[in-house]
């Protein structure tokens, strides 16, 4: 599992809030988010990335305009478990994130005493 830092350059601060619908295997969940252009940028951690968090992720989005609650499908992308999965935080999420050792420098997320979680890998 390991975390990539965006290049997005606007602030989170200065986009629109609204929900979504994250479906994971079927399951669907409403999440604020911020809305930029083509992307979402996940406001609280979801529950279909659980146990990796989530806050700061950045997702595609094809509906900017938000007439209606999107529906952002993140089955393909968690795959069969976190071991493999790669996430972009928006470069906010990523400096606060490593502010509370929950990464590392290269990304890997980190346990409460700072060791990695997924090993080495």
């Amino acid at each position: 599992m390991k975390y990539i830092r965006g290049d997005q350059t606007y602030k989170l601060g200065d986009l629109p809030t609204l929900k979504i619908n994250l479906v994971a295997d079927g399951e669907s969940e409403g999440i604020w988010v911020k809305q930029a252009e083509k992307e979402v940028i996940l406001q609280n951690h979801a529950v279909g990335f659980y146990p990796i968090q989530s806050w700061g992720v950045v997702l595609p989005s094809t509906n900017p305009s938000g007439e209606q609650r999107e529906k952002i499908d993140v089955t393909e992308m968690r795959g069969e478990g976190p071991k493999d999965l790669e996430l972009t935080l928006h470069p906010e999420a990523w400096d606060q994130y490593l502010e509370h050792n929950t990464i590392d420098e290269e990304g890997r997320p980190l346990d409460e005493e700072g060791n990695r979680i997924f090993g080495d890998d």
